[in-house]
C-alpha cells in the first residue's frame, strides 16, 4: 500500500533495494551524499519487520541527505565568491602601478636589492617643532633614529637610505617606522610615499616602491598627485 503523503510504498522501497545504481566516479558533496544514501538504504534492510520505520522518521533521514546537498552547495558557492573576490582585489591593486601612492609604516619589507626609502609625517596643522622617526626591527631593537624639522611648505619629509645608526645596511626584513615629537614626545603619524613600480602577490599582494621597499597594499594610505 503506498502512502498518500509520502509515496512511498513496500514496491518502490524493494525496488530502490534491489536495483543497482550506475557506477560513477563522485567528489567532494555527490561522494558525501552517496554514504548517507548508502547508511539509509542499510538501515531500511536491517531494520524489524514487525517494527517498520514509521514515514515521519524516513523523511527526517530524507531531510539530512537534502540537507548535506544544500551545505556542500553552499560552501562551493562560498569558495567561488571568495576567489572572485580576491581576483578582482588582484585586478583593482594592479592599477596602482606607476601612481604616487603614500603608505602607512607598520610593516615596511626591506629587500636585500632596496636602496632607500622616502616619505613625509602627516601634518594636519597640529606638528609643532622638530620630529623624531624610530625605525625598529621585528625584535622590538631600534636600528635608527631621524630627526624631522618643518620645510618652508610646513611639510616634515624624510628620507632614510637603509642604513642603520651604526652605518651599516640593515638586513633583509620587516622593519616598522614610527614617529613623535622631540619636545612633546606625542605621537605622530608617519608615511612613506614612492612611485609604485611593481606589484606582487606571493605571499601576500603587496607594493614594491621606487627604491625597493614593499608594503602590503591593505596599508595603502591614499594616493598623491605626482608632484612630491
Amino acid at each position: 500500500m503506498v502512502d498518500k503523503t509520502t509515496g512511498i510504498g513496500p514496491t518502490s522501497i524493494n525496488n530502490g533495494l534491489t536495483s543497482k545504481p550506475e557506477k560513477k566516479e563522485t567528489k567532494g558533496g555527490a561522494a558525501l551524499n552517496d554514504q548517507f544514501m548508502a547508511l539509509f538504504l542499510a538501515q531500511i534492510q536491517s531494520q524489524d519487520p514487525t517494527e517498520p520505520m514509521k514515514n515521519s522518521e524516513m523523511l527526517g533521514q530524507l531531510a539530512q541527505i537534502t540537507t548535506v546537498e544544500q551545505l556542500e552547495l553552499f560552501n562551493k558557492n562560498s569558495q567561488l565568491s571568495i576567489l572572485a573576490s580576491m581576483s578582482q582585489s588582484n585586478m583593482q591593486a594592479t592599477t596602482l602601478q606607476g601612481s604616487d601612492v603614500s603608505f602607512k609604516t607598520d610593516s615596511v619589507y626591506w629587500s636585500s636589492k632596496a636602496t632607500d626609502l622616502n616619505g613625509e609625517i602627516d601634518n594636519q596643522g597640529t606638528l609643532h617643532g622638530p620630529q623624531e622617526i624610530t625605525i625598529t626591527d621585528q625584535a622590538g631593537l631600534t636600528v635608527k633614529k631621524i630627526k624631522v624639522d618643518e620645510d618652508e611648505n610646513g611639510l616634515y619629509k624624510w628620507h632614510w637610505d637603509g642604513k642603520g645608526d651604526t652605518g651599516a645596511m640593515v638586513k633583509e626584513g620587516v622593519y616598522k617606522i614610527t614617529a613623535h615629537s622631540i619636545d612633546s614626545k606625542a605621537p605622530s603619524r608617519v608615511l612613506a610615499r614612492g612611485i609604485v613600480q611593481e606589484i606582487g602577490f606571493e605571499p601576500m599582494t603587496h607594493a614594491v616602491l621606487d627604491g625597493g621597499g614593499q608594503f602590503k597594499i591593505g596599508d595603502m594610505f591614499k594616493t598623491n598627485s605626482k608632484s612630491k
